[in-house]
């Protein structure tokens, strides 16, 4: 029967320490360590927030989304947009899209977060509050669509894949390309042949 030595020690590791946890505990304990330290980090953050009266909606976030991790996906997000050529279109940031009406387009002056109900003084509809909300913003995209409609406007499904040369068949040296007659060109190059951009 083997014996297995087990550490017991702060996280703050001395060199020597660490050389020893690196060789008999591994890696897992390592990285263990390290997520321990960052969430004792974070909780000595906001326990320091609070001894300053900073409300508890402002404390640091103790999740993984906080801003840095929305910044990555918001870039990610642009990133793959553009990429697969469509265009990204951002509301401002003060746009009132809880506040107007999905039905009249009638924007209320105050609108409480406790509020769930969006219910228009004008016109009388009551709608869920992110439902009005999506609806506004939906209407506020369709505004500058200029790719047309349905399910491909958004996609890039104006836009022609350029010519990249030509294309790969199998023929002999020499032949013609299927579906064509006559002498072949001389090799410096073909008659039939469209010059091609970059991008």
């Amino acid at each position: 029967m083997k014996a297995i030595q087990a550490y017991r020690f702060a996280l703050d590791l001395t060199p020597a320490r660490e050389r020893d946890v690196l060789a008999h505990a591994g890696a897992a304990r390592v990285a263990h360590n390290w997520a321990l330290a960052r969430v004792k980090a974070v909780m000595q953050q906001r326990a320091a927030e609070r001894t300053y009266g900073v409300p508890d909606e402002q404390l640091t976030p103790a999740v993984s989304w906080s801003l840095p991790g929305l910044r990555k996906a918001w870039n990610a997000a642009k990133a793959e947009t553009t990429w697969n050529g469509g265009r990204l279109l951002v509301a401002g940031r003060r746009y009132p899209s809880s506040k107007t009406c999905s039905g009249c387009g009638a924007v209320k002056t105050k609108l409480a977060l406790s509020e769930r109900q969006s219910e228009c003084e004008a016109c009388g509809l009551v709608v869920d509050r992110d439902l009005n909300a999506a609806r506004n913003l939906a209407a506020l995209a369709a505004e500058f669509d200029t790719a047309g409609s349905g399910p491909v406007g958004g996609r890039g499904a104006d836009r022609k894949t350029p010519l990249a040369g030509q294309a790969a068949a199998k023929r002999q040296h020499g032949t013609a390309f299927a579906g064509q007659t006559g002498t072949v060109p001389p090799q410096g190059g073909t008659t039939n042949r469209v010059p091609v951009q970059a991008y």
